[in-house]
């Protein structure tokens, strides 16, 4: 049977449909933060080919059919620095993609298998991956606690993941890149919503519904302008002492990404 020509055919809706629920609206590529649909439902990521839909493309397949090169399995969601970045074959061969997009859709098939069933609340579906002590992050900071003060501030970490899995994914979000862009006014950690405006691409009632969210949950104030008329907000946390200086802290030593913690809620790299 002669070979079919090779065509680039558009991905079916129910094929994007599933792409759009098993991605949890964030890129695939390891623990990259940006999202695929914006908050004006807008798509700012591209679906991208593991196998490449036509010859010169990256790992174009020639014995794919046209249907094997739009098929789900042939699929990935990615930004557009890392659907860049991923171009580079040499490095990002057709198996450590298709890990890639396992490893990815697998935080959130079954956030995805809910979703077909009906409407859920979201957070409910999320496990934290717990700590069990706190002792890499008192060993880097240089807490030098005797165990039943590390046990205390464990036990008020714990209250702390509690109160953060109910926060909604993208508002955990937004309290992170509050957290990575704060100043110090004395022992207060700020932010001004202008520059989360900015920076998250987001309008002011959009921004203000995170923070309202997060005021409920007594992990910021709402804003106010401080003597020079300047808006802002100060980042808190449930815990005895500023928890989350702390946890920055230890991120940059660490070189550990924050979003790791706060939005994947993998509490077990403080061990």
């Amino acid at each position: 049977m002669a070979q079919e020509e090779p065509k680039r055919l558009t991905p079916k809706p129910e094929t994007l449909r599933e792409l759009y629920l098993k991605s949890g609206n964030q890129c695939a590529f390891g623990t990259c933060n940006e999202l695929i649909i914006n908050n004006e439902g807008t798509l700012i990521g591209e679906v991208c080919h593991i196998e490449a839909a036509l010859p010169g493309g990256e790992r174009f397949n020639e014995d794919q059919s046209n249907e094997d090169r739009r098929a789900f399995e042939n699929l990935i969601l990615l930004c557009r620095n890392h659907h860049a970045i991923t171009n580079n074959v040499d490095e990002f061969s057709v198996e450590s993609m298709i890990e890639m997009k396992a490893t990815h859709e697998a935080k959130y098939s079954s956030i995805e298998e809910k979703m077909i069933k009906g409407i859920e609340d979201m957070t409910k579906l999320v496990k934290p991956i717990d700590h069990s002590g706190l002792n890499r992050l008192a060993k880097v900071l240089e807490w030098n606690l005797e165990p039943e003060e590390l046990a205390v501030n464990a036990t008020e970490v714990d209250e702390f993941i509690q109160t953060l899995k109910r926060v909604p994914i993208n508002t955990r979000r937004v309290y992170t890149i509050m957290i990575e862009r704060h100043s110090m006014y004395g022992s207060d950690m700020v932010i001004n919503p202008e520059e989360l405006e900015e920076v998250t691409h987001s309008n002011a009632n959009e921004i203000k519904k995170h923070i309202n969210i997060l005021y409920r949950y007594d992990l910021a104030t709402k804003w106010y302008s401080n003597f020079d008329d300047e808006p802002e907000i100060t980042i808190k946390d449930t815990t005895g002492w500023n928890f989350v200086a702390d946890l920055w802290s230890f991120c940059r030593s660490e070189e550990i990404e924050l979003s790791r913690i706060l939005v994947d809620l993998d509490f077990s790299v403080l061990d």
